[in-house]
């Protein structure tokens, strides 16, 4: 269409847009798409992906002011960094809605049956934009991982979000592994690993389970660093590497309980 701009174009806008952030670029995509997903599926109950934004959590882990203070410091640096990065991308698409106004989204994959996106837009100013930008934000976050392409296709890595596929909890080791399919650069299966006691059989005496019925489980990557694992994933993958909280709270000199001197050691276990 005249005055549509390209691909390239919209994504010289966000990379511009994303200053210091623009190594998240292609991140950037995928919050978008999936902030429009779930504004049709807002709009629109039948949406065709609306049984996958339904089955995610209404909302993810975030730390108050009152948390972040107590976080130890790789933590909280990581925490802001998220917060900061989280600015970068609301500037981005509000920059490119205004630049661009409805085309992006036919630049960067959008599908006939998104024809109706005019109707969604993005403002800072708007709670609720940000409040539904914040939870794509979140989601993508915690929920994307980068591709291992084999190396006779000679391609990079991307990053991806795959419906349904990424909601497997974590585990380290896992017993799951995402296998790009050969010859393929769009799709992907996941493969079982089985379990050290997979025998074929009954795992109790009544039978209720058996090894075809099993969690599966994929590694989140990097299990010993319960900082990461905190500030993205709202959890610490084992209490041994994280064994104490720290408490926000402060008591004066004056308590006969503590005073402001022992803040640092005060903490309750994990």
């Amino acid at each position: 269409e005249n005055g549509a701009k390209s691909k390239g174009d919209c994504a010289e806008v966000v990379k511009d847009a994303l200053g210091e952030f623009a190594l998240h670029e292609e991140n950037f995509w995928i919050v978008l798409r999936l902030y429009r997903l779930k504004c049709h599926q807002m709009m629109d109950p039948n949406h065709r992906f609306a049984p996958y934004v339904d089955a995610m959590p209404n909302e993810f882990p975030e730390f108050t002011h009152e948390e972040m203070e107590c976080l130890p410091f790789y933590a909280r640096y990581a925490a802001q960094y998220q917060e900061k990065k989280f600015d970068a991308f609301c500037n981005a698409v509000e920059t490119l809605m205004k630049d661009n106004g409805e085309d992006e989204n036919k630049n960067k994959g959008g599908k006939e049956d998104d024809a109706d996106v005019s109707s969604i837009g993005f403002s800072t100013q708007n709670a609720e934009d940000v409040s539904t930008f914040k939870w794509a934000f979140r989601a993508v976050n915690s929920r994307f991982w980068k591709t291992n392409p084999p190396p006779e296709l000679n391609m990079e890595q991307t990053s991806e979000l795959v419906p349904f596929g990424d909601m497997m909890n974590h585990r380290d080791p896992p017993n799951v592994q995402m296998v790009p399919l050969p010859d393929s650069t769009n799709h992907v299966c996941f493969a079982y690993l089985g379990d050290d006691n997979d025998d074929g059989e009954n795992d109790d005496d009544d039978g209720d389970e058996t090894c075809y019925e099993r969690d599966l489980f994929l590694s989140y990557g990097q299990p010993c660093n319960p900082h990461r694992f905190l500030v993205i994933f709202g959890f610490v993958p084992n209490s041994q590497y994280m064994p104490n909280v720290w408490s926000h709270l402060a008591y004066p000199d004056t308590n006969p309980y503590g005073s402001s001197a022992q803040a640092d050691q005060m903490t309750f276990d994990a």
